[in-house]
């Protein structure tokens, strides 16, 4: 699937026109190709933007003017499995079995030919397996030869699992990267959003300090804090807390005023006199007593006197 993909070439071409023009006007720049090992690592190279690497670029580039090509990775989704699979480690379990198998016919040999007749198929079918498992390696390593030749490689440094391995990361960077780009953009289209608001809300509070308008004049829908800086931006005056000390010398000061009035008032009435009426003076001279009626009686403040 690979070998025959027209969209992955058009894709390693489109990442030949990135890698020249990073590398224009150094030694780098216009190659005619790069080695697939490039291919781990794009999602490694950084971008002027934050959060951002050549992938999430590629990615975004592709999405704009090649949208067909966006989805390409759906059709080698199996590649991290067959990734794992090591040919040369199989071709030498393979070579093992056949030795062990070999071992077994020589001793079963020496037995009688009963015995030798019941393992007969046992054997046949070992030596069935052997062949068609060969043959799956031989077709193997002639894949093997086609992949190295269509990527230029060298057969010493590379194999066919190493390929796939390349191809296997590229592809789930590729499809992370497209997650990620979708999600930044929504983020974006959020915060351009909330700039917008904020940049209303700050052309409209000059127009309402202008008018006289105060917080009640303003949307409910606005934010409380909001509201609340532009009162204090307006001049709102905020209640002072109360002191505690004031709190006290204000009651000692009221307990000191009610004392001295008090005392004001006995020496007043010290200095006052009461007025008996005349028959109550005879009476008491003469020794006689006699009730005396309050009504009659009179305080003369000694400021008369």
């Amino acid at each position: 699937a690979i070998l025959n993909s027209s969209e992955l070439k058009e894709l390693m071409h489109i990442l030949l026109v990135f890698g020249n023009f990073i590398n224009t006007g150094g030694f780098a720049g216009n190659a005619v190709g790069f080695k697939l090992a490039l291919l781990s690592k794009i999602h490694e190279i950084k971008s002027n933007k934050p959060r951002m690497t050549m992938m999430h670029v590629l990615v975004e580039s592709i999405e704009k003017n090649r949208p067909e090509l966006l989805h390409f990775y759906k059709k080698f989704h199996k590649l991290g499995e067959v990734a794992k699979i090591d040919n040369a480690e199989n071709e030498k379990e393979l070579t093992e079995l056949k030795k062990v198998i070999e071992k077994v016919e020589k001793r079963m040999s020496k037995l009688d030919k009963k015995t030798v007749e019941k393992f007969a198929d046992i054997f046949k079918e070992a030596g069935e397996f052997c062949k068609n498992a060969k043959k799956g390696i031989d077709e193997i390593n002639g894949l093997e030869t086609q992949y190295i030749k269509f990527f230029v490689l060298d057969k010493k440094n590379y194999s066919l699992q190493d390929c796939f391995k390349v191809m296997s990361i590229f592809c789930e960077k590729f499809e992370s990267a497209i997650t990620e780009n979708k999600k930044r953009k929504e983020q974006e289209e959020r915060l351009a959003k909330r700039k917008a608001e904020m940049a209303k809300r700050a052309e409209t509070l000059p127009r309402m300090k202008k008018g006289g308008n105060s917080l009640q004049n303003q949307p409910q829908e606005e934010c409380i804090v909001d509201n609340l800086l532009s009162e204090i931006r307006g001049g709102l005056k905020l209640r002072k807390a109360k002191s505690y000390a004031g709190d006290a010398n204000n009651k000692l000061g009221r307990k000191t005023s009610i004392k001295a009035n008090n005392q004001e008032s006995v020496e007043k009435w010290k200095k006052t006199k009461i007025a008996l009426p005349a028959d109550s003076e005879q009476h008491v001279n003469g020794g006689a007593a006699k009730a005396v009626d309050l009504s009659e009686v009179h305080i003369i403040p000694d400021s008369i006197t």
